[in-house]
């Protein structure tokens, strides 16, 4: 049975911007355990009192924030569907991005991957739902798209009135050493020692992650790997909205294998893995950042997504 929609988070301020041509408003928020984090709303036109088109939560992966999803001239593939008529929000977990660094100071709201599914996603979800009651669609990459996953399979997030969910390069299952023992020892001991895991330095990302972070993607893969009493992929059989999950044939971060099998843990009956690559077609073998964020992404990746939206989208 799905959960009630959550409370949404208190707006403590926003402003307004432009990417481009596109008009937008950065929120601070704070969910209901002090966490503070960024939401960018694009909004949308608006007929009747009643806005037109289906709404999209996107988020990124580690070490990064919106300026994956959009760059401040307005390209990327959050502008192309806004364009198209979405209504598109795009959340910045805590320490990332536009959101405040408060795991830098002591005795601050734990800044870890697993608020985002326990109360920051749960509460935007509640915020969406209050402006625009159309079915929602939900778009990650990276561990992104994994927290979104796991917080709908853990019934944190409403199940029912979802759209689709949209996947690139989600998985936890494959490679990923740096997480794995003997080497994940290295992220959690240099992020204690500086408060903060380097990934700017380490040129992993625009952004320095948070140790609760860290802690909580080693925890997170090791919970994924294993067998026996851990029960990580509790729920996926009970998630049946469409999926399309993507990854690119030189994705060495998150290969395709891992990719597929994160899908194939849903009860979907409307599930599409889809490889980029030259020998399926595609413009180049895409690699992690590049299946999104590419001259080449634009061209036919960007366009085929929002076909698929679309030709979900619940009339």
């Amino acid at each position: 049975m799905a959960c009630q929609l959550a409370p949404p988070p208190k707006v403590l301020s926003h402003g307004a911007e432009t990417f481009g041509d596109l008009y937008a408003k950065t929120m601070q928020c704070q969910s209901k355990d002090d966490g503070r984090f960024a939401l960018t709303h694009f909004p949308m036109q608006v007929e009747d009192g009643v806005a037109k088109g289906a709404p999209v939560l996107m988020t990124s992966g580690m070490f990064t924030g919106r300026g994956f999803w959009v760059s401040p001239k307005g390209l990327g593939i959050a502008a192309e569907l806004a364009k198209k008529g979405f209504e598109v929000y795009i959340y910045e977990r805590r320490g990332v991005g536009e959101s405040p660094r408060d795991y830098l100071q002591k005795d601050q709201a734990r800044a870890g991957l697993n608020e985002a599914i326990l109360y920051d996603l749960p509460a935007i979800q509640g915020l969406i739902a209050q402006r625009n009651s159309q079915p929602l669609f939900m778009m990650g990459h990276s561990f992104g798209g994994v927290a979104l996953a796991a917080a709908l399979a853990t019934n944190h997030m409403n199940r029912g009135g979802i759209n689709g969910l949209v996947l690139f390069g989600s998985q936890l299952t494959v490679d990923k050493p740096f997480l794995n023992p003997p080497w994940s020892v290295i992220p959690k001991l240099s992020s204690k020692a500086l408060g903060y895991f380097p990934s700017k330095k380490l040129k992993m990302g625009p952004f320095n992650e948070s140790p609760a972070a860290m802690q909580d993607a080693v925890n997170w893969v090791s919970a994924a790997k294993a067998r026996g009493d851990f029960v990580f992929w509790e729920g996926f059989n009970k998630l049946h909205m469409p999926v399309l999950a993507i990854s690119g044939s030189k994705d060495d971060v998150d290969p395709a294998e891992g990719v597929e099998y994160l899908m194939n843990q849903f009860a979907s009956k409307d599930k599409t893995f889809t490889l980029l690559s030259k020998a399926n077609g595609n413009l180049k073998d895409y690699d992690h950042v590049g299946m999104v964020v590419s001259k080449e992404a634009a061209q036919e990746v960007w366009p085929m997504v929002a076909e698929w939206m679309l030709s979900r989208k619940v009339k």
